[in-house]
């Protein structure tokens, strides 16, 4: 299956082909800090104004500032957790919908990404801004998390102790090492690259690295989880979903075909059946 990014300039892949053949220490230096530095992309008018109608709160997670938005009233039910490189309005009709069903809720913006400070960033700050929010917003009944943003869903639970009853995971990864596989393949990075990655989260992070991983620590709460995938999605393929739903105690899979990675989002089908899930 094709998985390069049409985001990603072509030069920058030609380059780091190059690179990693003649000079693989600079190809993983280079890699390492993509893997690292969220891509920013432009919004739409109709996502600027989707955020501009919500109050907006400031706040510091450890050193790094994130910004919150606020949608409807304490207390607030649930959390929207987006994915790398995402944001915020990009769940724009799930947010909506919450409203207009009288839930109140909350998002914010991860670091590095957005009004948030810093360059980069990685999943367990995700975590820590769960953590942080939920203390002070919640606690929350349900957390919503889009790709990245479901594994750090999954990461706040397990480090920090934050207990939702129930989490919608959408278009996530089982795997830390399926991540590292498809980063890779996006970048068209050899093998040799790949494992200098995972050598770098081994002794940066934690030598049994896939702790981190939603497949394994699924089975580990009792938390009732929708698994919400699409067959075609180029960004974390299908068999991801399947995996993390055989891995949960608890678990409802909702499968598409054609809406792939980010257009799941809005779509109204899939909101409807995420709303009724996370209601109460």
């Amino acid at each position: 299956m094709e998985k390069r990014d049409p985001n990603i300039p072509k030069s920058l892949l030609l380059g780091l082909k190059v690179t990693q053949t003649i000079a693989p220490n600079l190809a993983y230096k280079k890699a390492l800090k993509y893997f690292f530095t969220p891509v920013k992309f432009p919004i739409t008018e109709e996502e600027f104004l989707y955020k501009s109608a919500l109050p907006i709160h400031r706040e510091k997670v450890n050193d790094k500032k994130i910004t919150t938005y606020i949608n409807g009233e304490a207390p607030f039910k649930v959390l929207l957790v987006h994915g790398w490189s995402g944001r915020i309005s990009q769940f724009m009709t799930l947010g909506n919908t919450l409203k207009e069903k009288g839930i109140s809720h909350i998002s914010f913006t991860a670091p590095a990404h957005g009004s948030s400070s810093d360059k980069r960033s990685h999943m367990l700050e995700f975590a820590e801004s769960i953590e942080y929010l939920n203390r002070i917003y919640g606690p929350f009944d349900s957390i919503i998390g889009h790709s990245l943003g479901a594994t750090a869903t999954m990461n706040a639970i397990k480090i920090h102790g934050v207990k939702p009853k129930k989490v919608v995971l959408i278009g996530a990864h089982a795997t830390v090492q399926q991540t590292i596989k498809d980063f890779c393949t996006k970048l068209q990075l050899n093998e040799t690259i790949e494992n200098k990655l995972i050598r770098h989260l081994k002794k940066n992070y934690h030598e049994d690295y896939e702790q981190y991983s939603i497949q394994r620590i699924a089975g580990e709460f009792d938390v009732e989880a929708l698994i919400v995938h699409d067959k075609l999605d180029k960004q974390a393929e299908y068999f991801n979903a399947e995996a993390i739903h055989d891995a949960f105690n608890n678990s409802k899979l909702l499968t598409t075909e054609g809406l792939g990675h980010v257009r799941i989002l809005n779509d109204s089908e899939v909101v409807n059946q995420i709303v009724d899930f996370v209601k109460f």
